[in-house]
């Protein structure tokens, strides 16, 4: 069994934990990009991009519920605030905006609640026809950067 707590006393955060985190101050930093500092519930910081989640309405003074998403060999923590309109696991309506073929490919593009557009890889055993469809079911399996990663439900 593992201990919850690190060499220095403190407590480690897992990949999957999902905990409230404090969102501090949005700062600018040397690359000229604006991030939000997250404190964990055991005192330690964590930046986070902020144009990445500049729909979700994040402000300082907030807390905001994040996934432990990954943790680097260095030991980066990679955190994933919760989605304010998706949430994995479930079937949602995205509108579909275009279909393209690339090279033997067939790829479908989508729009989020957000405007933000999203290709889906149609395999060739997807027999079914989607040029009169102007909305398509799919499932979110998972979100990553505050976009949605889904998989078409027929």
């Amino acid at each position: 069994m593992t201990s919850p707590e690190n060499s220095l006393g403190k407590f480690k955060l897992e990949e999957g934990d999902i905990l409230d985190f404090l969102i501090r101050n949005k700062v600018k930093m040397q690359d000229n990009q604006d991030y939000y500092i997250l404190e964990d519930p055991y005192g330690q910081r964590h930046f986070i991009e902020a144009g990445i989640y500049s729909a979700f309405g994040l402000q300082p003074g907030q807390m905001v519920e994040c996934r432990v998403d990954r943790i680097n060999c260095t030991g980066r923590i990679f955190l994933e605030p919760r989605h304010p309109y998706y949430s994995e696991g479930k079937i949602y309506d995205f509108q579909l905006l275009a279909e393209l073929q690339r090279k033997e490919k067939k790829i479908l593009v989508i729009e989020d609640i957000f405007k933000n557009q999203l290709e889906l890889e149609v395999s060739g055993d997807n027999s079914f026809l989607v040029h009169d469809l102007k909305m398509l079911k799919c499932k979110v399996k998972r979100i990553k950067k505050g976009r949605p990663e889904v998989e078409i439900v027929t």
